[in-house]
């Protein structure tokens, strides 16, 4: 390159209007290419984004256009279609024309064919000014746009990430057939009580993927079952985009716009409520299990639980007590159950169940549903039946030897930076050093050594006192850790004493079973025959050998547990709160089916399936004359 031939590099990026241009900024580049070229500079670089452009953040090559221009080395000339194309912010143009001054820097604009002049700062400082308020306007008036046909609910918005919706050539939606039924499974089961997880594992039990052919994740499930749209409400207005701040701000909700009936909804709004309003009980449960995490971690029953009348597994379930709606109940429910309801025989019988279990009626039609009658068991209960079963199985040789043996290895673990010398130790050997010291300045004074040698050994003495103080230091912070860590010791000894060998047990027990198999009448409670070696040698715990310990014939340990035992909401339970019903009606005639439904402590969908029950049969009847009317039983 001679020496004289000046360096240019080019600056494109295509307005807001251009975007909509397919080949505008291929255009650009080739115009500003040409420009260097009719110059006969040479072109050391291009800079190049697809950009609009008011602000400055966000365009990763003006950015690196700022940084190279204080290069003085890289380029002389910047080429640019015209002012535009760099800044409509009055703010960042005259920040960018003082980079260009300080670092002698020439700007040409290939349309005016000219380069700019410093002198026409102000001229352009005011256009860039009105540029600025061109994008504000045009933001305003898109902003406007938007409210508009949001209030008037002209146009629906379908995100193409929305499942169950199809967008049709004439803007209209449609509902998509296949994503709708998984939509509507999703929020059946969220309405049994089913959290996000549970949810995900049963669809893809199912065989049902997402678009790229994955399991489904749970923050999308919650955000389908969050979503109104579901229901047939569209809500409008939620952002709108600030120039100033150059971002989209959420608007607050009650700025929100609510449209009913402009798409299709998939789920009815009463089952849609009904799944939010147990979607957020299930957060509250995880929220709060959060406080309880080793609690919930000991008593894990996930995989562990199996049907024994349909083989499938058992789920965790969140419900709220139909007398006391304050109290949250853990249930485990067969995922049969929770998928397709109870069995379809009981369904032929006369008893919809479609919309109380989530079963589809065109399955229920074909006979294509099994549904499962197994019982639900409550994690109260299995933590319960564990504690005593554990305590059963389970005894010490020697506790208290047990319990000290657990302090030595913690105390071992805790306390593993106590030095190995004592405090008095250090102390004694920095006070030696600082002795010599003493005699050394003696020394100098008596002109017994001379005063190279003396500075000489005082640093080596200095660099010896520093470390001795600096290991006492330590050592003083090290006493208060142990003095903390042997309180910790103690409280956690107390702990035992009072408590922790009951919790070892219960996690002995966990960790040796391999499987719960669930009857209507009893547990099946299996050991893993080859663990229970490896832990008792680990643990040091004997195995007793009580009743309910017996081998099958594959030699496999068994432990049967009768379910009225432990769980009193059981078949044989619910079977005598419905056998009460005539006996109550009798007293109270007068009774709501809310009444009756508290009074026995079942759901109202489970009441109102016994009242069919009785009805179909004759024995009640509900006598209407009277005005407010009451109920009958037919003796």
């Amino acid at each position: 390159m001679p020496e004289n031939q000046k360096r240019a590099v080019i600056y494109c990026r295509v307005s807001t209007q251009e975007q909509a241009q397919r080949d505008a900024l291929a255009v650009q580049v080739e115009e500003a290419q040409n420009a260097v070229k009719s110059n006969e500079w040479v072109l050391v670089d291009q800079y190049i984004e697809m950009e609009s452009g008011t602000t400055k953040h966000g365009r990763s090559e003006y950015m690196r256009l700022l940084d190279d221009i204080k290069d003085k080395n890289k380029f002389d000339i910047i080429v640019i279609k015209s002012l535009d194309r760099l800044n409509r912010s009055a703010k960042n143009w005259y920040l960018f024309v003082e980079e260009l001054v300080n670092n002698d820097k020439l700007l040409y604009i290939y349309m005016d064919r000219a380069f700019y002049k410093t002198d026409d700062r102000l001229i352009s400082g005011v256009k860039a000014i009105l540029a600025e308020q061109y994008s504000r306007d045009l933001s305003s008036k898109i902003n406007n746009a938007h409210e508009y046909r949001q209030k008037n609910g002209t146009t629906v918005l379908i995100n193409n990430n929305t499942y169950g919706y199809v967008k049709n050539p004439d803007k209209s939606v449609s509902i998509h057939p296949e994503e709708a039924e998984m939509i509507r499974k999703i929020y059946r089961l969220a309405a049994q009580g089913c959290g996000s997880r549970t949810i995900s594992k049963i669809l893809y039990q199912d065989g049902i993927r997402n678009r790229n052919g994955n399991q489904l994740e749970e923050s999308s499930i919650r955000r389908i079952i969050k979503n109104p749209l579901f229901k047939g409400v569209v809500v409008m207005n939620k952002r709108h985009f600030d120039f100033e701040r150059k971002k989209e701000i959420k608007n607050p909700e009650s700025e929100w716009i609510y449209h009913q009936g402009l798409v299709p909804a998939i789920v009815e709004e009463e089952l849609w409520e009904k799944a939010n309003k147990m979607l957020k009980l299930s957060a509250a449960q995880v929220k709060g299990a959060g406080r309880q995490k080793k609690h919930r971690e000991l008593y894990d029953f996930s995989g562990k639980l199996i049907c024994g009348e349909c083989g499938a597994p058992y789920y965790k379930t969140f419900r709220r007590q139909y007398a006391n709606p304050e109290h949250v109940i853990v249930e485990w429910r067969c995922s049969s159950y929770l998928k397709h309801g109870r069995k379809k025989q009981e369904v032929a019988e006369g008893t919809n169940q479609s919309k109380e279990w989530g079963a589809d009626e065109q399955e229920l039609r074909r006979g294509q549903i099994t549904g499962c009658d197994n019982i639900h068991l409550k994690q109260e209960g299995l933590e319960r039946m564990m504690r005593e079963l554990s305590g059963q199985l389970f005894a010490w040789q020697d506790e208290e030897n047990m319990i000290r043996r657990i302090i030595k290895i913690l105390s071992e673990v805790l306390l593993t930076g106590e030095t190995h010398l004592k405090k008095e130790e250090v102390e004694k050997n920095l006070m030696a050093v600082r002795n010599r010291k003493s005699r050394l300045l003696d020394l100098l004074l008596d002109n017994t050594i001379s005063k190279q040698g003396y500075k000489s050994k005082q640093k080596e003495l200095e660099q010896e006192e520093q470390r001795w103080t600096e290991r006492l230091e330590r050592m003083d912070v090290e006493e208060e850790k142990i003095r903390q860590t042997k309180e910790r010791l103690v409280g956690i000894e107390q702990k035992l004493r009072a408590d922790g060998c009951e919790k070892i047990q219960a996690g002995l027990l966990m960790q040796v079973m391999d499987h719960i198999r669930v009857f209507e009448d009893r547990l099946e409670i299996k050991l893993n025959p080859v663990a229970l070696p490896g832990v008792a040698s680990v643990h040091g715990w004997i195995m007793q050998k009580p009743g309910v310990l017996q081998k099958d014939y594959l030699q496999e340990y068994l432990i049967e547990v009768p379910t009225a035992r432990y769980f009193s909401d059981t078949r044989i339970i619910k079977k005598k709160k419905k056998e009460s019903i005539p006996d109550i009606l009798r007293k109270e005639p007068f009774l709501t089916n809310k009444e009756l439904a508290k009074r026995l402590d079942v759901t109202f969908s489970t009441l109102r399936r016994w009242l069919a029950d009785y009805k179909k049969k004759g024995q009640i009847y509900f006598d209407k004359t009277g005005g407010k009317g009451q109920w009958r039983v037919r003796e």
